[in-house]
């Protein structure tokens, strides 16, 4: 939240939003004076966040895959991807999107674990072997030059920890 900074007649897309809790935050922080779209390919987590969020008529929830929405060019001036990259299957095709859906110098906020520690590039290659649908855990290098390379300029990042996990959340602008 410290990041993505909402402002009251912001149009922010919550990309993986899984049961809406981030959302919620959203709504609780500006007084519900922000339109939301959350997002989810998970039917069973939309339906939660649905129920979570019921009160506020300015949020838009739709089953949509990141990697291709249905939403029109420069519809968001943020989009914000918490606890979910590392699923992404194609991460460069989910920053084009995530570029194409945002306006001009629109902010997009990643937090997610975070491969800048020992114990979680381990993580990552168990992961990689147990579970057919993780991705890939990224150091802050690596996030850094992959937003680069899909139009985005890193303003700020912060690497912390939770308990065992090792986080990192990046705020970027589109170019």
């Amino acid at each position: 939240m410290e990041l993505l900074r909402p402002n009251r007649g912001d149009r922010i897309l919550d990309a993986s939003a899984g049961t809406g809790l981030f959302a919620k935050a959203i709504l609780e922080r500006t007084q519900g004076k922000v339109e939301l779209a959350l997002i989810d390919i998970s039917a069973g987590m939309l339906a939660v966040a649905q129920m979570r969020l019921q009160k506020y008529p300015q949020v838009t929830i739709l089953e949509q895959d990141v990697h291709k929405t249905t939403f029109k060019t420069g519809t968001f001036s943020q989009v914000v991807s918490a606890n979910s990259f590392h699923y992404y299957a194609d991460a460069n095709t989910v920053l084009q999107e995530f570029n194409r859906v945002l306006k001009k110098s629109g902010v997009l906020v990643i937090t997610d674990w975070s491969r800048n520690t020992v114990r979680f590039k381990l993580f990552n290659t168990f992961l990689k072997i147990i579970d057919p649908a993780h991705g890939h855990i990224y150091s802050t290098l690596e996030m850094t030059a992959l937003l680069q390379k899909n139009g985005f300029v890193v303003e700020e990042h912060r690497q912390f920890s939770s308990g065992l996990w090792s986080l990192l959340s990046i705020r970027a602008r589109k170019v």
